[in-house]
């Protein structure tokens, strides 16, 4: 076997080049690479204090980490608002599948309000878990006006309430019951569920959005909703929101949407959209399976590749579009190609194409 002469001068260079490489590395401030790279992995705990700010728009309260989110949540459940302030996530957070305490949630009592704006910063919060005896569910539980949320993006969330009092639920990704606030430019990707003894609503994004805006937002997931015991009720379930009386605008689901409601004289509504609205849907788009099943005695089913049921003179549906099969009676607005609403109980305008 022959032998390989080295080069004495290639040597050199590749020495070289590892020098300089060395001397490159050196240069990097310490902590940076940590700093940069490291996802913050929640423990459960709840931080202290925020990683900086003063909460104004120049200098928004900053968080990090999942016990500086943890904070947020104690401090709005224990009655701050935060009226007029600013928060940004600054990094990636992993709530490693613990179970999480809506922001304003309060065990037993109603939920109160968050009222600030919130930037995600293009960041991620991934696997988000709520579940158990819950009235509003959703990073948010319950917000109001004042409130605003954008660039935020959910992954690998996992939301399964039920609400067995005498009282409605909501569940959301992003906030369970919106009033007044504005959702924009945020994604949602997981499963959401709710049940109720009475009204339960159920959506990607908001669960309901009370004369809120929910603009440019999008879901990739599974909805459902279910609503038993008290007659006359209804389950509403929708890839944006389960219920609407505000703004949709360029939003887009992707997924499986289901209700299901059981007691007397009850209804379950389910939308590739929204399930029920009385309000604004413009420019949003759905793709998926929609169905709802009635399992008692005198009830109704309302699917719609877009919106289950629209019973608002006032509403206005213009320009969506649609490829989600839907399965029920066919009084849903964009079911089997149809433009305008069909059915008794669907009012409102319809403008431009639903395909």
């Amino acid at each position: 076997m022959s032998k390989k002469t080295v080069n004495h001068k290639e040597l050199c260079s590749v020495l070289k080049v590892l020098c300089l490489l060395a001397g490159l590395v050196a240069l990097v401030p310490s902590g940076f690479v940590s700093a940069s790279w490291a996802l913050d992995v929640w423990d459960g705990s709840v931080a202290e204090g925020y990683e900086g700010g003063d909460g104004s728009s120049d200098g928004p309260y900053l968080i990090k980490t999942g016990g500086q989110l943890s904070r947020l949540a104690r401090e709005v459940s224990a009655g701050t608002d935060y009226t007029g302030k600013h928060f940004r996530l600054v990094d990636d957070i992993d709530l490693a599948e613990r179970n999480w305490t809506p922001v304003g949630y309060r065990e037993n009592d109603p939920s109160l309000p968050f009222c600030a704006a919130f930037d995600g910063g293009g960041h991620r919060i991934s696997r988000m878990r709520i579940s158990g005896n819950i009235k509003d569910a959703g990073l948010f539980a319950y917000t109001k006006a004042g409130f605003s949320v954008k660039n935020l993006n959910l992954e690998e969330i996992s939301i399964d309430i039920s609400c067995s009092y005498y009282a409605s639920s909501a569940a959301g990704g992003v906030v369970g019951y919106n009033d007044r606030g504005t959702v924009a430019d945020c994604t949602s990707k997981g499963s959401i569920a709710a049940a109720s003894s009475s009204y339960s609503f159920a959506g990607g994004l908001v669960g309901y959005n009370n004369n809120g805006t929910v603009t440019g937002c999008s879901f990739y997931g599974s909805v459902a909703t279910s609503s038993s015991y008290y007659p006359s009720f209804f389950a509403s379930a929708g890839g944006i929101a389960g219920g609407n009386s505000g703004r949709l605008s360029g939003c887009k689901s992707g997924g499986s949407v289901f209700a299901t409601s059981s007691s007397f004289g009850s209804t379950a509504r389910a939308g590739g959209v929204v399930g029920s609205n009385n309000g604004t849907v413009t420019d949003c788009s759905a793709a998926g399976g929609v169905r709802a099943t009635f399992t008692g005695n005198k009830g109704s089913v309302y699917v719609g590749g877009v919106i289950g049921m629209s019973d608002y003179r006032d509403a206005v549906i213009s320009e969506n579009k649609f490829s989600a099969a839907g399965t029920g009676q066919k009084w849903g607005i964009g079911l089997d190609g149809r433009l305008s609403p069909t059915g008794p109980s669907n009012n409102g305008t319809v403008e431009g194409d639903i395909d």
